[in-house]
């Protein structure tokens, strides 16, 4: 029989085995603090579940390089908080049923495009029910991941840089000019997926299969009445190698009321993690196609892809891993042909990091440089200088 602990591990943020960026760089997550152990005097059938609470704040010092054409690129350098979380996990471990509920006190409200002031504010992050159905099967129901992009489904916490992949995240407003990148966030829904990889030895398999409602975190209702679909595959040898594919299929709905639009979404994605001691490589790519289906115009294409590098020195009496990401997104990818169009949208990042981590304590630093080039259509001077603090508690 699993322990509480391990039931709420193997509950996880997504249920599949996303290798942690940073496990081997920093001390082990500790587990939520002390689960509250049902009474006595009371019976399983009136307080079954066992109850723990963890979290982890994130924040530092950003620089961005001042352009000299554009007013809103580099104007903002200063201090960030990236992430201020508190999460809470139940599990009732003898009927297979877990849950979770996070909040973020660093969500940013209320910023309009391209610009970088934006207000602080709570909001739900994950909130998910989950009951195992069978050794090799789980439902999930509530807000969460979805299953698409490997890069998107490591914990914050765990990732290898202080920020995530271009491609990923985008470029974020004060950092450049605002395009939104492929990440496809939390998001209303139901999961099929196994609880931990089903193993044959050194081999292992694991799957998600997602219908959400596909048009993002925090939502009251769907946007349209058609739902959007996920699917996700891993093959894993032992904790070396990890194999990722990954599709996606969402018929949107977009704009405000009368002018609202159709749009459908068809990504396809694959991933490689390969872990050699203190070596770790990782690697992704994505393309996805958009048919403007209300205006009937050309499909537009992004196309995304990284790869990136950390080898932990952990002789010293602080951990460092140095690492090294090169990180290329172009948001039109369809506009190859100068004569339709601006072609020239892509931006190529090479971003060299340094991990610091205490060998005892769950706190880090991320210390990142990132040299930007875009294509004519998109350059600017705006390398960036990050400095983030983590904690775990």
């Amino acid at each position: 029989m699993k322990t509480p602990v391990a039931m709420l591990a193997a509950a996880g943020l997504l249920v599949l085995p996303a290798l942690p960026a940073a496990a081997e760089t920093s001390t082990p997550e500790p587990p939520p603090a002390a689960l509250a152990q049902t009474a006595a005097d009371e019976s399983p059938t009136e307080r079954p579940f066992q109850l723990g609470w963890s979290g982890y704040l994130r924040g530092g010092y950003e620089w961005v390089q001042n352009d000299p054409d554009f007013d809103q690129v580099g104007e903002n350098s200063g201090f960030v908080l990236q992430t201020a979380r508190i999460q809470i996990d139940g599990a009732a471990e003898d009927h297979g049923f877990s849950f979770r509920i996070s909040m973020d006190a660093a969500d940013v409200q209320d910023r309009a495009l391209n610009n970088p002031m934006g207000q602080l504010d709570v909001s739900l992050r994950d909130g998910w029910l989950r009951q195992e159905l069978h050794p090799t099967v789980g439902l999930q129901v509530g807000q969460f991941k979805a299953p698409f992009l490997a890069d998107e489904l490591v914990a914050r916490h765990d990732q290898m840089f202080a920020s995530r992949a271009v491609g990923t995240e985008g470029v974020l407003p004060g950092r450049g000019l605002e395009r939104r990148g492929i990440a496809q966030g939390r998001q209303l829904g139901a999961m099929f997926s196994p609880a931990e990889p089903i193993r044959f030895g050194d081999f292992g398999v694991a799957y998600a299969l997602a219908v959400m409602n596909g048009n993002g975190a925090n939502r009251t209702v769907n946007d349209n009445n058609s739902l959007a679909y996920y699917g996700r595959l891993e093959l894993l040898y032992d904790d070396m190698v990890r194999l990722g594919a990954s599709v996606l299929h969402n018929q949107r709905r977009i704009g405000d009321l009368p002018n609202r639009f159709d749009e459908t979404d068809f990504g396809l994605a694959a991933d490689l993690q390969v872990r050699v001691e203190g070596l770790l490589l990782q690697g992704q790519f994505a393309r996805i196609t958009r048919s403007l289906d209300t205006l009937g115009a050309e499909d537009e294409e992004k196309l995304a892809w990284h790869v990136q590098a950390r080898y932990l020195l952990d002789m010293l009496p602080v951990h460092i891993a140095p690492g090294y990401r090169l990180a290329f997104y172009d948001p039109r990818a369809d506009l190859e042909d100068a004569s339709a169009g601006p072609a020239d949208f892509g931006l190529l990042y090479h971003t060299v990091g340094l991990q610091l981590h205490h060998p005892a304590l769950p706190v880090s630093a991320d210390i990142n440089y990132t040299l930007t080039m875009e294509d004519d259509a998109a350059a600017l001077d705006n390398d960036r200088f990050e400095l983030i603090l983590q904690v775990l508690f």
